[in-house]
């Protein structure tokens, strides 16, 4: 099996659930296809993949690396389709293997999205709750589940009855704010900084950016592929912002309070 793909045009996005890393990742792939991101009523951009240039290994063959590694990235393990169109990967890990993933794609690129700016602890918590309370998958309301543990003891909900709809606003305040909750995010977000020795082949995009400086954020990831802003880039990071303050607004509306005195404190 070939291990290393010197034409390709790799990318991949770490970032914290809740953080955009999804749309990120996206909004990279419309950089290279033009295509129009598809947003969901959530703000979420998951639906919006139409590039899949990559295919798994074997499983068997899969499973037998990862035993070997320390690393449990299986992003890394997957191969391109076509060497010559780009690759765009996305994973919440962040514990990736730098070096594997740029000794196998000398053109890789990077972007990690910092969550270390305390406005957005908050919005960050909000999406990633609201978002996996409203997912029709299992597996998420399973992480649900164990996210809103001490909630759900004041109800009798099914897993398959799990709806973000059946929280008070102030139920979901008290998720939202939860200081464990929030420290692991934190703390998970700083466990490794081993890409950093990359400069040129790294960006770093802080999550308050992307919420709050359009324009810097889009310019920067021009800068960094290469490539020009077009129509749809602008038309799906609008929609993305429409739809993320819309949600906020829906079940968590004393965050934009809290980001609105946080402003006026700093």
């Amino acid at each position: 099996m070939k291990e290393v793909f010197p034409n390709t045009k790799a990318h991949i996005i770490i970032g914290v659930a809740g953080a955009a890393p999804s749309f990120i990742r996206s909004l990279v792939e419309n950089f290279y296809y033009k295509n129009l991101l598809d947003i969901s009523f959530l703000g979420d951009a998951h639906n919006s993949t139409i590039s899949q240039n990559w295919v798994r290994p074997d499983i068997d063959l899969l499973e037998n690396k990862l035993a070997m590694r320390d690393v449990k990235t299986q992003e890394l393990f997957v191969n391109p389709i076509d060497e010559n169109k780009p690759l765009i990967l996305m994973t919440h890990n962040n514990m990736l293997d730098c070096n594997f993933f740029f000794n196998k794609y000398p053109l890789g690129k990077l972007i990690h999205i910092d969550i270390n700016n305390p406005k957005s602890f908050y919005r960050i918590q909000a999406c990633f709750l609201i978002k996996s309370l409203f997912q029709e998958s299992k597996l998420n309301k399973s992480w649900a589940t164990l996210a809103c543990a001490k909630l759900l003891k004041k109800h009798s909900f099914a897993l398959d009855e799990i709806n973000i709809d059946k929280f008070s606003l102030d139920e979901l305040k008290l998720l939202i704010t939860d200081e464990f909750a929030i420290r692991s995010m934190h703390n998970y977000d700083r466990t490794n900084l081993g890409f950093r020795k990359y400069k040129d082949k790294v960006l770093t995009l802080n999550y308050t950016d992307i919420i709050e400086d359009k324009n810097q954020v889009l310019h920067n990831i021009s800068e960094f592929l290469n490539e020009p802003i077009n129509e749809n880039t602008i038309k799906s990071y609008d929609e993305y912002l429409l739809k993320q303050n819309e949600v906020i607004l829906k079940y968590a509306p004393w965050i934009l309070e809290f980001e609105a005195n946080f402003n006026q404190k700093f």
